[in-house]
């Protein structure tokens, strides 16, 4: 698949490969890699989904006429290993869970951030799965039974600069970590760069250290996203991508966004690795700027914990994702259903990705 910032770009190369090589061309990109690609040209905005691979998946795990759910894990759901406390799973089915696994992670990492923490937690237990585990992982993939016509949206007009020729972007970040909320009390960060209103990089991963208070879990994903970003513009930089700085980094945890506007220590703060201190260098350089951000507007939070339906939603429109317009949900039963006509409270995601509460 070519790309390029202009059309003439691309038919020169395409006439330079076919004056070299036996190929075919075959116009525009409408399926790639198992993600089907729609064009809103007018707008500059192109859409992805995975409807097709997601049904295929379904069937290839004979999940295809399981009922729908609405959340990928429940808030109450904890999935950790059992250390020996029940069997595991037979060769057969442990490759059967490993697959699955395997298969939600390629929809999380390619269109499905809202599936992030999900696939986290069941990669943890992917060498000794047992049944509880298996059955954590087919709750995901009736998840998907009933989100499947989720569309990832990328592009438009947010965040260019119109009067600049080179585009020049904004770029902003966010992040978050649960302090100790796995069973062996290590922590769980995530955190999502956006580009001109688009996730560019997500990421949800369980860290092996040890900490000792929330500010310090929270220092930890500012590090890492912080590694993150600086990866990014070294290859806006290769690409002659301008960016707008500095980067806007939304945590929120006061103390921690504080200690990176402070390179001085504490009593409290002087046993932070001097590695975690890079983010207070990046601050001063002027890379990153740190920013407080509410708690409820927190878009990373999805990456750290099992959150409730509305919350999840909530954020995974902030992040893009679009909800078809037909798709409704109880309040009360959780039931998805097509139609409008059932006497149930229930909530109305439109297409542009905005969510409206109602009553019928």
């Amino acid at each position: 698949m070519l790309n390029a910032g202009r059309t003439d770009h691309i038919s020169a190369l395409k006439t330079a490969l076919k004056d070299n090589f036996n190929i075919t061309l075959l116009g525009e990109a409408k399926v790639f890699i198992g993600i089907t690609i729609t064009r809103d040209r007018a707008n500059r905005v192109i859409y992805l989904d995975q409807k097709h691979y997601i049904k295929d998946a379904l069937e290839t795990y004979k999940m295809e006429s399981c009922n729908p759910c609405v959340l990928p894990l429940s808030p109450s759901d904890s999935i950790s290993k059992c250390d020996g406390e029940l069997p595991q799973l037979d060769e057969e089915s442990k490759r059967l869970y490993q697959a699955i696994v395997g298969t939600l992670a390629y929809l999380m990492n390619c269109t499905r951030q809202d599936l992030a923490f999900a696939v986290n937690r069941l990669a943890q237990v992917a060498s000794c799965p047992t049944d509880c585990h298996m059955i954590s992982a087919k709750h995901v993939l009736r998840y998907l039974q009933g989100s499947k016509d989720y569309t990832l949206r990328v592009g438009g007009k947010v965040g260019i600069d119109p009067q600049n020729q080179i585009n020049s972007v904004s770029v902003s970040a966010w992040f978050d970590a649960s302090w100790a909320d796995n069973a062996d009390r290590r922590l769980t960060f995530g955190y999502v760069v956006m580009y001109a209103g688009t996730p560019l990089v997500w990421k949800s991963k369980k860290h092996c250290g040890t900490f000792l208070s929330t500010t310090d879990a929270e220092y930890l994903a500012a590090t890492e996203m912080t590694h993150e970003i600086c990866f990014i513009l070294n290859i806006f930089q290769g690409l002659n991508i301008e960016v707008v700085k500095p980067i806007r980094m939304y945590g929120d945890n006061a103390t921690a966004n504080a200690l990176a506007n402070n390179t001085t220590t504490s009593n409290r703060t002087r046993h932070i690795e001097i590695r975690e201190r890079f983010v207070s260098e990046k601050k001063e350089e002027g890379l990153i700027d740190m920013i407080k951000v509410d708690t409820r507007d927190q878009m990373a939070d999805m990456f750290t914990k099992a959150l409730p339906r509305d919350a999840l939603m909530r954020h995974s429109a902030s992040l893009g994702l679009i909800f078809p317009i037909e798709t409704s949900t109880c309040l009360i039963c959780h039931e998805i259903f097509k139609s409008n006509t059932k006497l149930h409270n229930y909530v109305k995601f439109v297409h542009a990705g905005t969510i409206y509460f109602s009553f019928h």
